[in-house]
């Protein structure tokens, strides 16, 4: 008798406002992400020794601003997502040597078919890629983080064999998707850090309300290639510059 009023008034507890946990599942939204880079660090970290001493690149340091910040969308359904540039946060009109490489990425990914659709910058070109969702291998942690409004898991990988990456993602929405071409977690990942590239993607809303008969548009404008005829055009300019070299190639597989 005594456990069943004790469970009797549990059940008027976790009903209670304030006390009730948040059950809802998302299957369909928008998320608005925003990316930030350290643009000085980042510069200072791609010095080559041989660099050490030269104006030029002194200069641009110098004149580099300390982050650059850009809006990022990303529309998702339960088993596909669109994520697109929508604008800069940032005042600032610097731009980088190398220029526009694969810093403005529309990326569509098609969860029902494994295939995922991207269109990257390279200079003043558009370059359309067709390729299979990529595959992380991703460990979880214990440790947890309110992104946006909802609790997400802090998760971690390696690419490219030295690239870490550290990502926080939430399986109260359940989309296996998250910015650029990052997925293959448990639910939507909302947050990634990676410290050699000196950026960050952070949600800063979910919308979750949705038409979920509206079409997401995979990217098509641009010349079809692949990602190592890119990163060959990259090797071609900036080859001999071992550690921007190897900046913009990560920059442009993520």
């Amino acid at each position: 008798m005594q456990r069943l009023l004790f469970l009797i008034i549990m059940s008027h507890l976790i009903n209670l406002p304030g006390i009730a946990q948040n059950t809802q599942v998302v299957t369909c939204g928008t998320i608005k992400f925003e990316k930030k880079v350290s643009i000085k660090k980042k510069l200072i970290a791609s010095k080559d020794e041989e660099d050490d001493g030269s104006f030029w690149f002194e200069n641009m340091i110098k004149n580099a601003p300390d982050y650059s910040s850009d809006q990022f969308i990303l529309q998702f359904r339960q088993n596909e997502s669109l994520y697109s540039y929508d604008k800069k946060l940032d005042d600032s009109n610097f731009m980088t040597w190398g220029g526009e490489i694969a810093s403005k990425n529309i990326v569509y990914k098609d969860f029902n078919t494994s295939k995922m659709q991207s269109e990257k910058q390279f200079y003043d070109l558009n370059y359309v890629l067709k390729d299979s969702i990529k595959q992380f291998n991703w460990k979880l942690t214990r440790e947890f983080r309110n992104i946006a409004g909802f609790e997400c898991r802090r998760a971690t990988t390696i690419i490219n064999d030295s690239l870490y990456v550290i990502a926080f993602y939430t399986d109260d929405i359940q989309c296996s998707s998250g910015p650029e071409s990052f997925s293959g977690l448990p639910g939507m990942i909302l947050g990634v850090v990676m410290p050699r590239l000196y950026t960050t993607w952070f949600a800063t809303s979910v919308d979750t309300y949705c038409n979920e008969k509206a079409v997401l548009n995979k990217p098509l404008k641009g010349k079809n290639s692949n990602e190592g005829d890119l990163i060959g055009k990259i090797k071609e300019r900036y080859g001999k510059y071992k550690k921007w070299y190897q900046s913009l190639v990560w920059s442009l597989i993520i």
